[in-house]
């Protein structure tokens, strides 16, 4: 039967009564202070006032239809408690004295630890109660000045004045003592002779803000803890509540850590633990509370209590902490730049899901140990396809980063005209603002226009690309004859043309040079089982490909390609030089070069592939002009077939290949050209190297000495001596950094080295954001904010200064903004 509820008028008349009892039973608890010791006095509690108070608290209430509760529990109050008058003061004054110390800390002739327990105790008595301070007398020029009660308390800014409660006068000697400082071996003269530069005061300030001092209050004040002070218990409950939520957050900003590097999903479509679509945040947390009993009990207690209340685990919990940890690496970021002084950027932009432009900002310097890396600061969305749209981002960009313009060394860009514009170009308005900001192309991109520009130099060439991409289009368009095409592959299956790397395009290339007799037995099957327009096509396609002039073209395309392609990959490495880049772009010269000559090589190889003897145009009847009456045939000679190939596309290839590498060379080589003397100091003469250090300084007066000269010949002689000297400036670098007396001998190679290494070769690390990008950024992300965006793409792509980011350092920064709703800090 369910009880009756009362009226309004009796719910208040049993308030009432409650209210009375409560006012009774406070007025027979004994105040602090009857706890509380002072000087020599002990009182203690009245053991039968106590269980008085007991009964009061056990005693249900009869009025009414409902019986109070009874306490759970009552506080336990000790029969004996030691502790200072005031808890709030920090180090609370004493009204009486010892016996066997004094109070003036002139008189103290050493300190013990007996004589540090004991104020530790009793507290500190600061001797300001005095009608004056006439043994502070002082004599200055302009008047005579003395200690007053102004410097025992401080005036902060907002008008607030709080006490300075460490400060003892000194009455014997007329000085003023800090007490922590002179029982903890404290620094200065507040902690030896005393202070009474009364003209001065300033003085006590600084003292009061030396780390010294604050250790030896620190110190004080665990003293006190540890020996039994009123809050004791407090503090102790408070600590171990903190404990216990950072101990949660450690084990959310894990999770964090995990799915944010690999650049996975967090939430779901819905926040309930236990559900199957909580999404990966929330299903990495159910797992590790199946091993960690700490995380399950937390989880079951506050997982699903809604809004409200404080669990930690939510969405929002979540975003704040990805945010904090994106601007920690960020600061990891922006302090190495400062600390490398030196730094290249490079930017490049791609349409991201929603059709936004996102321009990647990339800056490259040089790490203590002298190895350089090229580090992600971020998208920016839709900067515009202009020059001087792109150069307001950039440079909005890099003062938020507080980049220092004047160290700016390099940009690299690709070749569009809005970026390498040798007038109105970003790189042109860069170099406005930061003169030694040299642009360079990159070599990732110059290599692939290399390529493009030879496959375009002749009919031939398109055909034969146009034909690989046929091929991979007519097969894989269709399952049946794509399972036809695999029954008869022994090898790799065939590829598309790559649309961004030309240099890529070796594999569909040697997928079908590999399995040649393959791919025309799955045409010729396709062509004789369907009559329709399927057939046709296989059987126009099985035409092309079957000529000698086809296989000549698959042997000669096949190693260039695949030369290209390993080059690509080498230079294409975060730690790629620019002196590496010439030399990878002279190899591949010599290489097309020796090449000219190879052209018996490659037709027989081709003939033995195909099986064809005679080229397609000699099996074709020779076509004759009409010639005029006023015209003669005298002189007229027809190539043959081969000589026509030969002349017209294989030694156009290869010249169109050679022109376009040495063109794209010497972009490179003039500025390697500047450093390189540092590779020949053994062999260059005294003349060649003082010319070669006059024209660096001359492109960079602000950052070299003529002292390099001198530098260089040391640097000559101390080389001679290694088993091993360094081949490169990468490896030079990183043999001077090895030794911080290397780089104190030789200041101004060091810096040399320096410079030229943080610029860049490739932007091709923006061009890896743009993976990052597709994954983070996918179809059923596509509503994220570009700020939080901003936050997944830094912790995915700097992973390895995820990796090594402080736990700490997040809960602290988590801790200064959610303090108030949970202890965390210390």
């Amino acid at each position: 039967m369910s009880r009756k509820r009362e009226s309004g008028c009796e719910y208040r008349k049993r308030a009432k009564e409650r209210s009375e009892k409560n006012e009774e039973l406070v007025k027979k608890i004994p105040k602090i202070d009857t706890f509380l010791q002072k000087g020599d006095k002990k009182q203690k509690v009245d053991s039968t006032e106590l269980s008085e108070i007991q009964q009061e608290f056990d005693q249900p209430s009869t009025s009414g239809n409902n019986t109070s509760n009874k306490a759970e529990s009552i506080m336990e109050i000790p029969e004996q408690v030691e502790s200072c008058e005031n808890p709030k003061k920090a180090f609370p004054e004493i009204s009486g004295s010892s016996d066997n110390f004094s109070d003036d800390p002139a008189l103290w002739d050493e300190i013990t630890e007996e004589l540090r327990q004991n104020f530790i105790n009793r507290g500190i008595k600061q001797n300001i109660d005095l009608l004056d301070f006439e043994a502070s007398r002082r004599n200055y020029n302009d008047r005579v000045r003395y200690c007053s009660k102004g410097l025992f308390k401080t005036r902060l800014k907002n008008a607030e004045t709080h006490t300075r409660d460490f400060l003892i006068y000194s009455a014997s000697t007329g000085r003023l003592y800090c007490l922590p400082c002179r029982l903890f071996n404290g620094k200065g003269p507040f902690a030896s002779t005393g202070f009474n530069d009364w003209k001065n005061p300033i003085t006590i300030e600084q003292h009061e803000n030396s780390q010294n001092h604050k250790n030896c209050v620190l110190i004080l004040l665990q003293r006190q803890k540890a020996a039994g002070q009123v809050d004791a218990l407090h503090v102790k409950e408070y600590k171990r509540e903190v404990q216990y939520w950072r101990e949660v957050l450690k084990r959310v900003v894990a999770a964090i850590k995990a799915l944010a590097s690999r650049g996975l999903s967090f939430r779901g479509s819905t926040e309930v633990f236990g559900s199957l679509h909580n999404g990966n945040y929330m299903m990495l947390l159910e797992f590790l509370a199946e091993f960690d009993p700490f995380l399950a009990d937390h989880i079951e207690k506050h997982g699903n209590q809604g809004r409200g209340n404080v669990s930690y685990l939510s969405s929002s919990i979540c975003e704040e902490i990805i945010q904090i940890m994106a601007t920690e690496v960020l600061k990891s970021i922006d302090q190495e730049v400062t600390e490398a002084k030196y730094y290249s950027i490079s930017v490049d932009s791609t349409p991201d899901i929603t059709h936004t432009d996102q321009l990647a900002f990339i800056t490259r310097y040089n790490k203590e140990d002298g190895k350089p890396v090229e580090r992600f600061l971020g998208f920016i969305p839709n900067p515009g396809h202009k020059a001087e749209d792109l150069y307001n981002a950039v440079i909005k960009m890099m003062e938020e980063h507080n980049f220092n313009f004047a160290n700016c060394r390099g940009q690299s860009y690709d070749n569009a005209a809005n970026m390498s514009g040798i007038y109105n170009g970003l790189q042109a308005k860069i170099k406005e603002i930061s003169p030694l900001a040299y642009w360079i192309p990159c070599a990732a991109h110059s290599l692939n226009f290399v390529g493009e520009h030879a496959a375009g130099s002749c009919k031939a060439s398109r055909d034969f690309f146009s034909l690989l991409q046929d091929i991979y289009v007519f097969f894989s368009i269709s399952t049946a004859r794509w399972g036809i095409l695999m029954k008869h592959l022994t090898g790799p299956s065939v590829k598309r043309l790559s649309t961004t790397r030309w240099s890529a395009r070796y594999e569909a290339c040697n997928s079908i040079n590999q399995n040649w007799k393959e791919v025309v037995a799955a045409l010729s099957e396709i062509d004789e089982r369907d009559g329709s327009k399927t057939g046709s096509e296989a059987k126009g396609l099985k035409i092309k490909l079957t000529s000698l002039e086809t296989a000549i073209m698959f042997a000669v395309w096949s190693p260039i390609l695949e030369r290209f392609d390993k080059v690509s990959e080498a230079i294409q490495k975060v730690g790629i030089g620019i002196d590496e880049v010439v030399l990878y772009y002279e190899s591949l010269v010599d290489y097309i070069l020796g090449l000219r000559d190879q052209f018996d090589r490659f037709e027989e190889r081709a003939k033995i592939n195909s099986g064809f003897e005679k080229y397609r145009s000699e099996e074709r009847r020779a076509t004759t002009r009409t010639v005029p009456a006023d015209e003669t045939r005298v002189g007229h000679t027809a190539l043959s077939g081969r000589e026509n190939f030969r002349v017209g596309v294989y030694l156009v290839i290869i010249d169109y290949l050679t022109r376009e590498l040495n063109q794209r060379k010497n972009c490179y080589k003039g500025f390697a050209a500047k450093f390189s003397f540092l590779l020949k100091l053994q062999s260059i003469s005294s003349e060649e190297l003082g010319v070669a250090v006059t024209n660096l300084i001359s492109s960079f007066p602000q950052d070299s000495d003529e002292k390099l000269h001198d530098e260089c010949l040391h640097f000559k002689s101390y080389l001679a001596q290694l088993e091993q000297p360094p081949k490169t400036l990468h490896e030079m670098s990183t043999f001077i950094r090895s030794d911080k007396s290397l780089v104190q001998v030789f200041p101004y190679i060091d810096i040399t080295i320096r410079m030229f290494l943080c610029t860049f070769a490739t932007n091709c690390s923006a061009e890896r954001s743009f993976s990052a990008l597709k994954r983070i950024l996918s179809y059923l992300r596509s509503s994220m904010s570009q700020e939080r965006l901003n936050s997944l793409a830094v912790l995915c792509i700097e992973a390895e200064l995820l990796k090594k980011l402080d736990f700490e350092a997040v809960l602290q920064q988590f801790a200064e903004k959610k303090a108030r709703r949970k202890p965390l800090l210390v």
